[in-house]
């Protein structure tokens, strides 16, 4: 029988949680460092980059998925925000990023990463498969058609394309595309005080992460390196998880809403878009909703 479980919120736990970054903050400021938000949209492999900025001698880095944007930033108005932001940062710290880093207009560096959407979704997608499906080891308990037929609907799949709009722009104020960025070198570094961007895509090498990081905070060539990673192979759901990229096969329809939206046509070459598309569609699929 199958074990359903219940996603209850945990108050006291994100509270604490919440607290302890928030007095990371602090001291952080207190203390002069060089405040660092990793700011992403989650599943694009930034823990590895925020570790190498960590080692810099002087920085405090601090993850984040979703600050509230500048409309939201006094506080929600209405239950749908009090709930998008409950979802978003359930912890609650991204208003204090907000009051403490970004509205003083004190100088503040941002990294972010980008990655091929549909890769960014699937993996997504198996993280979270027992929060979305509500039962426990989802990945062995629902038969893998199913996996595949619902893919599409247990979460919004259009976060990472929205992302540097819903994000970056109007948190930051900065608008990406209005900036150059050569996929072949897999970064950009955007300078628009009070803050600086770098991008970079999740695909680069972990010596073009280097070279980046090295960059944007003046180190010497040579002195940063990515550690290893923590990837989803070691994971409970690893076999699932590589047996579902293996045979997925997406609809058009799903393949163009993907990359054929502006993040996708930005940050990624047209031919590279073209060897996703094949990648992915090797036969009808359920189309989604």
């Amino acid at each position: 029988m199958r074990r359903k479980i219940r996603h209850k919120p945990r108050p006291f736990k994100n509270w604490r949680r919440g607290l302890r970054h928030a007095v990371r903050l602090r001291l952080a400021l207190a203390a002069g460092r060089r405040v660092v938000l990793d700011h992403q949209v989650g599943k694009v492999g930034s823990l590895s980059v925020a570790r190498a900025i960590g080692r810099i001698p002087g920085t405090a880095v601090f993850h984040s998925h979703w600050i509230p944007p500048r409309d939201l930033a006094a506080g929600p108005r209405t239950d749908a925000e009090r709930a998008l932001m409950t979802d978003q940062d359930p912890y609650g710290f991204g208003p204090r990023l907000w009051r403490h880093v970004l509205t003083p207009g004190r100088p503040v560096d941002v990294v972010t990463l980008v990655r091929d959407p549909v890769a960014r979704n699937i993996s997504w997608y198996f993280d979270l498969l027992d929060k979305f499906w509500r039962v426990r080891d989802a990945h062995r308990v629902v038969p893998a058609p199913r996996l595949h037929a619902e893919f599409f609907d247990r979460f919004d799949h259009d976060a990472p394309v929205r992302w540097f709009d819903d994000q970056i722009r109007e948190v930051y104020g900065i608008d990406v595309y209005d900036h150059p960025f050569d996929p072949g070198v897999g970064w950009a570094i955007i300078d628009q005080p009070p803050v600086r961007l770098l991008v970079l895509r999740t695909e680069a090498t972990d010596d073009a992460k280097a070279r980046a990081i090295e960059a944007f905070f003046d180190r010497p060539a040579g002195s940063v390196s990515i550690p290893a990673r923590n990837v989803s192979a070691a994971k409970p759901h690893a076999a699932a998880y590589d047996a579902f990229r293996r045979t997925v096969a997406l609809p058009e329809a799903y393949l163009e809403r993907m990359y054929g939206s502006r993040m996708a046509r930005h940050f990624f070459a047209p031919e590279e878009l073209d060897r996703l598309r094949a990648r992915w569609r090797r036969s009808p699929a359920v189309a989604p909703a």
